[in-house]
């Protein structure tokens, strides 16, 4: 604690003012404790990442709330390094190496019939890929996540059929221990 926030937690009358300036004082462990178990580590590129490993990455993401629990999400998970290779080329995502990637896809129709249309996607899949992400750091994975590529050539080079929207195309790698 600075002596500016000392003087000024001290000398503050108003409790709603003590109150507001303890929590914050409190955020700074919490930031920090975050920071720490959540910074950057090196990544193993040699370490595979298991089918178990990939199954509760998908659990996880399959718990993310949806409206009526439409659950739009739909993921492609990519293992063959060739292909790997193609779809970072084609995306123009360079300098990169992953074990594993998963193309994130949106499949809007369902909503369409059920009520008016909204791009309900654009948060359930970035929820779905958070949830995703959250669960890479407990089972130290890295996930990358890459939102800017060139959506129709992925879907072109995929194969995707009509109506799936590409998302976010992640990429999945093991921390170092």
């Amino acid at each position: 604690m600075t002596s500016g926030q000392t003087a000024l937690f001290q000398g503050g009358e108003n409790p709603y003012l003590r109150l507001f300036l303890m929590r914050s004082l409190d955020m700074t462990s919490v930031i920090d404790d975050l920071i720490a178990r959540y910074k950057a580590k090196p990544v193993k590129s040699e370490s595979e990442i298991t089918d178990e490993e990939i199954v509760t990455l998908m659990k996880a993401a399959r718990i993310a709330p949806s409206p009526d629990n439409s659950q739009i999400w739909r993921f492609l998970i990519i293992r063959d390094k060739r292909k790997i290779e193609e779809v970072l080329k084609i995306s123009r995502i360079s300098g990169r190496i992953y074990k594993v990637l998963i193309i994130s896809l949106a499949a809007p129709f369902f909503i369409r019939h059920t009520r008016r249309e909204q791009p309900f996607y654009a948060m359930d899949v970035p929820i779905a890929i958070t949830h995703i992400y959250l669960q890479g750091l407990e089972l130290n994975i890295d996930v990358d996540i890459h939102f800017v590529f060139e959506e129709d050539d992925v879907k072109k080079m995929l194969n995707l059929p009509d109506g799936l929207k590409s998302v976010a195309i992640l990429g999945l790698n093991k921390y170092e221990d």
